[in-house]
This record gives structure tokens, C-alpha cells and sequence, in this order.
């Protein structure tokens, strides 16, 4: 496969260039949700800590609420984004790009949550794999009872795991993209597609 890396690039600046709303106010118009969004999460799990009868109370009510507003932020932005990616698709294919389709994703939640969850899992599902790596060379370096030693053994085990976990990670990169060309696809598809 022969890539132009300078020719595309050239091709991504003629289509920025072209775009009208400029591609900058409409990015601007879709972080501002999504800081909102953070900012309500984080407002959320302050207030449910606050009332609560002890200590350990309040780290369980907080850690529930950083979790399930996590998951709602993570569900609202991943359909947000979706929009966002449906506008610069537009853009780079030379068609009609504007604010409304920063809606798409909206169009598509009922495609897009779905497909968030399953990745979700899947990541989570690789991270534990990931960390399964660091497991044989932490109980060794316990065994030698040396910090120089479980450093030695641990660095090389976590860098496998992060390499595991972004070569998955990349795998499920255009799962969105082809859920906006095939609207009808389910979150399988769509990853197994990606994957291919």
C-alpha cells in the first residue's frame, strides 16, 4: 500500500480551508458540552459524598457516583463525538458540513450506546488481561525480595500490557466511522469490521 502522507495532509488543510462554518467554531461548539458535562459529573459526586452518616459511607457514595456519572459522561460524550465525527467526515468528503450535524449522534444513540458499552467492556476486559502480564514478574520480583529486581521484571511485564492493550484499543479505532456509513450495522459488526 502506497501512502502519501504529504499529499493527504495537503488534502486535510484544503478541506479545513474550505469549510464553512469554519471547522474551528464548529470543534469549539462541540468541547463546550462535553466540558460541562465533566464539570457536572464532578459537581455530582461532591454532592452525594457530602451527606453521609461515616467516613466509609462517604468513600462508598463516592465511589458509586464517580462510577455511574463516569458511565453517563462516557455515554453522552461517545454520542457527541459520533456527531463531531459525522461533521468532519462530511468535511473531508468534500459534502455539506455544518452545526446540525453535530446532532447525528443523537440520530444514532440507540446504535451508539450499544457500541460504547461493548467496547467499554472489551477495554476493561483487555486492561485485566494487560495486567495479567505484570502478575509472573510481580510475585518474582517479591520472591527476590529486591526493589531493583521487581523494577527490572515490572517495567518490561506493564510495557507488554500497554502494548496489548493499544494494539486492541486500535483495533476498535473505526468502529464509529463505520457506524455512520452503515447506519444499519449493530456494535458487532461494526467491530469486527474495524477489526478487519
Amino acid at each position: 500500500m502506497n501512502y502519501d502522507r504529504v499529499r493527504v495532509k495537503g488534502l486535510a488543510r484544503a478541506a479545513i480551508r474550505r469549510g464553512r462554518p469554519r471547522p474551528w467554531t464548529v470543534t469549539l461548539v462541540y468541547t463546550l458540552p462535553g466540558a460541562g458535562l465533566s464539570y457536572a459529573a464532578s459537581l455530582s459526586e461532591t454532592l452525594i459524598s457530602g451527606p453521609a452518616s461515616s467516613p466509609r459511607e462517604a468513600a462508598v457514595l463516592a465511589a458509586l457516583a464517580a462510577g455511574g456519572c463516569g458511565v453517563l459522561v462516557g455515554l453522552l460524550a461517545a454520542v457527541l463525538a459520533t456527531g463531531y465525527t459525522y461533521y468532519a467526515m462530511n468535511l473531508w468528503r468534500g459534502r455539506r458540513a455544518d452545526f446540525p450535524d453535530l446532532f447525528q449522534g443523537l440520530a444514532l444513540a440507540g446504535r451508539v450506546v450499544p457500541l460504547f458499552l461493548l467496547t467499554l467492556a472489551l477495554t476493561v476486559l483487555w486492561c485485566l488481561a494487560g495486567m495479567a502480564l505484570c502478575l509472573p514478574a510481580l510475585a518474582a520480583g517479591l520472591l527476590l525480595r529486591s526493589q531493583a529486581a521487581l523494577f527490572l521484571l515490572l517495567v518490561p511485564g506493564a510495557a507488554g500490557g500497554l502494548v496489548l492493550l493499544l494494539n486492541r484499543l486500535l483495533r476498535y479505532a473505526l468502529a464509529y466511522h463505520l457506524l455512520l456509513d452503515h447506519p444499519d450495522w449493530s456494535a458487532v459488526s461494526c467491530l469486527h469490521a474495524s477489526k478487519r
